[in-house]
């Protein structure tokens, strides 16, 4: 075979290969050709498969989402365990225990629908109870404070209707009654715990004899425990 003839060969073996590649790639494209030849319901069943598909993916980002976000609220109220009739809180090493009051637990002092009341019937009135534990190795000194329940006077909007403190009176363990001051925070206890000790408190809350705006008048407030770091002398 001669140069002519071997040049004349490269070039048809080249455009052999030319015409096959483009072939290939001709092959590989959606011509509307290639749709008409199926039919409607085979199209709509590629179309239901790729629907499920993105239901089933949908359905999954909002199952993951979900997990991570009940993890964060987990993280987050990590502090505060609810269980059936208490709730428990912890104060670095003190956990305070919230007995239920009714539909509340004892953590909330609601009074509506008042009655003024004797010191007598006033102490027989259902209590608030809690305790107090030292989960720590070193004794710890604490407080338990009355402050006021300014999210409940919002979502009650009875900023008017508020029965004044002087007039709301309490027990402790019903031994002796006190009134609350006219701050919006009153520390009626003061104590100690020692390490892994427990102490149990009831307390009662009433509106006293002295009250006549009685109609629409409300309390509200929160029991709070607070520990007291007592600096080393």
């Amino acid at each position: 075979m001669n140069n002519d003839e071997k040049l004349k060969q490269n070039v048809i073996t080249h455009k052999s290969s030319t015409i096959s590649k483009k072939k290939k790639k001709s092959s590989k494209r959606l011509t509307q050709a290639d749709i008409k030849k199926y039919s409607n319901g085979q199209i709509d069943h590629v179309i239901l498969k790729i629907k499920a598909k993105e239901r089933q993916y949908t359905i999954i980002s909002v199952i993951a989402v979900l997990l991570i976000t009940s993890f964060i609220l987990l993280l987050s109220f990590s502090s505060v365990q609810k269980e059936e009739g208490r709730m428990v809180f912890e104060v670095e090493n003190l956990e305070i225990q919230y007995q239920s009051h009714g539909q509340e637990l004892s953590n909330i002092v609601s009074l509506v629908n008042l009655h003024p009341l004797s010191d007598k019937d006033g102490l027989k009135t259902e209590k608030y109870s809690f305790s107090v534990t030292n989960t720590g190795k070193k004794k710890s000194s604490y407080q338990v404070c009355i402050i006021d329940d300014i999210e409940m006077i919002e979502l009650d909007e009875c900023f008017q209707n508020l029965v004044d403190r002087k007039f709301v009176k309490y027990s402790v363990d019903g031994k002796n009654i006190f009134r609350l001051t006219e701050n919006e925070e009153d520390c009626i206890i003061a104590d100690d715990l020692d390490p892994n000790k427990t102490k149990k408190y009831q307390l009662n809350f009433f509106i006293s004899e002295e009250f006549t705006k009685i109609k629409n008048s409300h309390f509200h407030a929160k029991i709070v425990v607070k520990k007291i770091n007592k600096v080393a002398q």
